[in-house]
């Protein structure tokens, strides 16, 4: 099969991009950072606080999504003022739940993943439980990409291997081509940790879909452009 890699690691492949936000959320953020930075440039006339006075006063979920990926990362570019805006954990955390109050649960995927996986989250009180919370909220209003982050709470801080491989179940079946690439390794590998049988049946099954899936994520495109899932499918052709 594949060449083996501990499970915790082809989480870590899956799941996380660079700024290590999972990748199941890669396209999301993306797309909120694009338009963020249109929205700056587009009020470049105006200073941050201005920008952020009007921005914190709307009642458009965007507009406050928008507010907490600022505050996220903070922009580094001065204004017309020559000011800068910080990076401020707590208060992109306020705007992430006022989106979500306002009922755009892509948000509740976002902040449950940044509390289970970004290190600039570490010090935040009840931090995974925040974050089950959080994507369970994403995930019961049909927000599929939080499944992968919501199961591998189950599968590696509660040891609850039913819960998470339903969790896994329920993205792939919802097209979520990272839970079909997990399902894959896990049917590939088996785990006596997590108790579940090595089934190649299986493992090919997810692993087919995974790769033919059109919505695939970038990282699950490389991982199956890979020479070990090349070289894979070059002896499975051989031995037929």
């Amino acid at each position: 099969m594949f060449k083996k890699i501990s499970l915790f690691v082809i989480f870590q492949i899956i799941l996380l991009n660079a700024a290590t936000i999972p990748n199941s959320m890669e396209n999301m953020i993306g797309s909120v950072n694009s338009n963020t930075a249109q929205m700056t440039e587009e009020n470049s006339k105006k200073t941050y606080d201005e920008l952020i006075n009007g921005l914190s006063k709307s009642f458009d979920p965007s507009h406050a999504m928008y507010l907490a990926t600022i505050y996220l990362n903070g922009i580094s570019e001065p204004d017309i003022e020559g000011h800068i805006v910080k990076a401020d954990i707590n208060k992109s955390i306020k705007y992430f739940e006022k989106s979500i109050n306002l009922n755009d649960f892509k948000s509740a995927a976002m902040l449950g993943s940044l509390y289970l996986f970004d290190s600039r989250f570490d010090t935040q009180k009840d931090r995974v439980k925040k974050a089950k919370y959080y994507l369970n909220l994403a995930v019961k209003n049909g927000i599929y990409e939080a499944t992968t982050a919501l199961a591998s709470i189950y599968l590696y801080y509660e040891k609850n291997t039913n819960k998470g491989f339903e969790t896994l179940y329920l993205g792939a079946k919802n097209n979520n081509s990272s839970a079909q690439l997990i399902l894959a390794t896990l049917y590939a590998y088996g785990s006596k940790d997590l108790n579940v049988s090595r089934n190649i049946i299986l493992g090919n099954s997810f692993l087919e879909k995974a790769c033919l899936n059109k919505k695939k994520t970038k990282k699950v495109e490389e991982f199956c452009s890979s020479d070990n899932v090349l070289n894979y499918k070059k002896n499975e052709v051989n031995k037929k």
